[in-house]
Formats: structure tokens, sequence, C-alpha cells
């Protein structure tokens, strides 16, 4: 009797693990519109799980997020860049925008002739 009751425990147990694994890693994320993270020169993992958080992009905390990542995701670095997180992208998807998705691309007209710090201020704006 006593090994069926750790049987079932165990067994719910794993369920509710693969089940808060769903919702926090596979599951559609909490924006309802598509939103653009900006990822820094040299960012960590750490840093940008953080930075997520905060913008309320992905499920669960940073803490949560960084180590699914480690487990779930690919060993390939985050790249640096603006990147466009769609509506409802789950953390799985949102790290494999961050290491394999391409920038947010801006263009910029420079008319020929205009001086250089006109130019310096239109690349900044």
């Amino acid at each position: 009797m006593l090994r069926r009751a750790i049987l079932i425990a165990a067994l719910l147990g794993l369920v509710a693990g693969v089940a808060g694994v769903w919702l926090l890693w596979g599951a559609s994320g909490p924006k309802a519109r598509p939103h653009r993270v900006t990822v820094e020169e040299g960012a960590t993992l750490a840093s940008v799980a953080r930075k997520l958080d905060e913008q309320g992009v992905i499920p669960g905390n940073a803490t949560t997020y960084r180590a699914m990542a480690k487990i779930f995701g690919s060993s390939d670095p985050i790249q640096a860049g603006e990147f466009e997180i769609p509506a409802g992208a789950s953390g799985g998807e949102v790290l494999d925008i961050l290491q394999h998705g391409r920038p947010v691309v801006r263009l910029v007209t420079i008319p020929e002739g205009m001086p250089s710090i006109l130019v310096q201020e239109k690349l900044a704006a």
C-alpha cells in the first residue's frame, strides 16, 4: 500500500513538472502585441532574461527562463541587435529569435552633399 502511494505521488509530481515546463517554455507568452527588444553588444543570457522579465515578454521570471534556456535551448550565443518579438511568442520562440533571428533593419536615406554633422544627427535619431 505504501509503495503504491509513493508511486502515485511520484507520478503526480512528474505530471506537475511536465505541465510546469510546458507552461513556462512552450505555451504562448504574455505579450498580446508584437514587442521590440534591444540586445546590447556583449550582453549575457542572464542580463537579457532580466530585461525580458522586466518588459513582460517571457512567462515566469528571469531565473526560471535562464534555467529553461540552458536546458532546452541550443548552445548558440544570443546576438546583439534590435529584435521583433511576435505577440504570444513562447519562451522557446523568444530564445530562438535572439539566437538565430534577423535583427530589425532600418533604412536611412542620406542625400549627396549633406554635411557630416547632419548625417550624424540623422543616424542618431
